[in-house]
């Protein structure tokens, strides 16, 4: 049976493919963590850090006049930890290299939210 010019290439890059993938395990596998890992909600995604007028949408969609319980809908949805009697929710996420902290507090009247602020700030890097 002869061998094909092209198979000592392939067994050549074979394994220097496994070579390159045991020597940088542990990147990859920190590469895969982080970018499989959730991040922030879109709503949030305009927002800076330690600056809570920048989350504009966040703000238009449950802004003054808007609802309390479409405002729970939404922190329940999204995975945040939620202090109903003290109005404030906040959430951990994958931020990239560093992690973030989502805070949102809000106070209402009859379901009806008042005032909201939600910010966005560093929770480690790596």
């Amino acid at each position: 049976m002869a061998l094909s010019r092209r198979t000592p290439w392939m067994l050549a890059a074979s394994v220097a493919l496994v070579l390159l993938l045991a020597l940088n395990w542990q990147k990859l596998a920190l590469s895969l963590a982080i970018s499989s890992a959730p991040g922030r909600p879109s709503l949030l995604n305009d927002a800076q850090w330690g600056k809570p007028d920048t989350a504009i949408a966040f703000n238009h969609r449950f802004g003054s006049g808007s609802s309390e319980a479409a405002l729970m809908q939404w922190l329940a949805a999204n995975h945040f930890e939620i202090d109903r009697r003290s109005h404030v929710a906040n959430l951990s996420v994958n931020g990239g290299v560093c992690g973030e902290k989502v805070a949102v507090t809000w106070t209402a009247t009859n379901g009806t939210i008042d005032h909201n602020r939600a910010v966005v700030s560093e929770a480690g890097c790596l």
